[in-house]
């Protein structure tokens, strides 16, 4: 009896054994589906999570490369390739050229081509320094490929060309004998100042105090004190015989004119041959403050 009844509880038709049948399929096919698109979701999710970190932490490590601009040292075709014409580039070089160099942007838009448009440039890094011989720097960059998952690195060197040497291994130098290239390695003089300095000395004879040094076309009291404790002046000067000149010797050295040149022939002619370099100050066109300049340049022969 109570086999019977149980029977007769489960008991299902035919048909609806199959309607039940095709319900429990679909059930599963969608806790399928369900679960399989979920579990996409999460991969996408983490796939992202993974390339959003890589991407930042490339970025962190990417290093940009800066062209370093020398100004104190550019030269003409450098310049150029700075998007300057050929005119604008030897403004820059002769103005620097003129104050001896350049101390801060400051100094640069002082140029008439130069703006703060270039001052701001991000590609290019501003260095007014003047240090000593070739320094290479290596860097390395890192750069992510198309998906963001694998970075590449490599190293590119940044060569700074310096001329001059560190101050501290300076010495002194003797501005009288002193070669192009000696004057050069001193802070503040460069190739045209060097060449003023030595056509300069050479007119005069040498020099006998360092305030010469300020006389030279294109020499600044700020140029003039960065050296000025490197200046010795060990060798004589050249000095010119009053007595054996002739007006071309004379009218050459920078201290003397026309009419001072004149007066001392003059001179000569009406009481002969000079006995001592204090009579120029009997000249009336030689001042006393001229015969105190031109005194270390002139001699006597007896």
């Amino acid at each position: 009896m109570n086999s019977k009844s149980w029977k007769e509880y489960f008991y299902l038709p035919k048909k609806d054994r199959w309607i039940t049948i095709i319900l429990l399929i679909l059930v599963n096919c969608l806790t399928l589906f369900l679960f399989l698109a979920n579990q996409s979701k999460r991969e996408a999710f983490n796939v992202s999570i993974i390339e959003t970190t890589s991407s930042s932490e490339t970025k962190k490590e990417r290093v940009k490369e800066k062209l370093v601009v020398k100004v104190n040292s550019n030269s003409e075709q450098e310049w150029i390739t700075l998007g300057f014409s050929q005119k604008q580039a030897i403004m820059i070089c002769n103005y620097r050229n003129r104050i001896g160099r350049f101390n801060s942007s400051t100094d640069l838009l002082k140029v008439f081509c130069i703006d703060s448009n270039f001052i701001k440039r991000s590609d290019i890094i501003l260095d007014f320094s003047e240090g000593a011989e070739v320094h290479i720097k290596k860097e390395t960059a890192f750069f992510s490929n198309a998906n963001g998952m694998d970075s590449v690195a490599y190293s590119f060197e940044n060569k700074q060309t310096f001329r001059k040497s560190p101050i501290h291994q300076l010495k002194k130098t003797d501005f009288n004998v002193a070669s192009r290239n000696e004057l050069q390695e001193l802070p503040g003089i460069g190739e045209v100042l060097s060449d003023r300095i030595i056509k300069y000395r050479n007119l005069l004879g040498g020099f006998v105090s360092k305030e010469q040094l300020l006389e030279v076309y294109g020499m600044s009291e700020e140029n003039f004190d960065r050296f000025k404790d490197f200046i010795q002046l060990n060798s004589e000067v050249l000095k010119i015989d009053i007595n054996e000149a002739d007006f071309k010797t004379l009218i050459k050295h920078p201290y003397l004119n026309k009419s001072q040149v004149n007066g001392i022939l003059n001179y000569k002619k009406q009481h002969g041959n000079f006995y001592s370099v204090e009579q120029l100050k009997d000249i009336y066109s030689i001042s006393d403050s001229i015969f105190v300049k031109i005194r270390p340049y002139l001699k006597v022969e007896k």
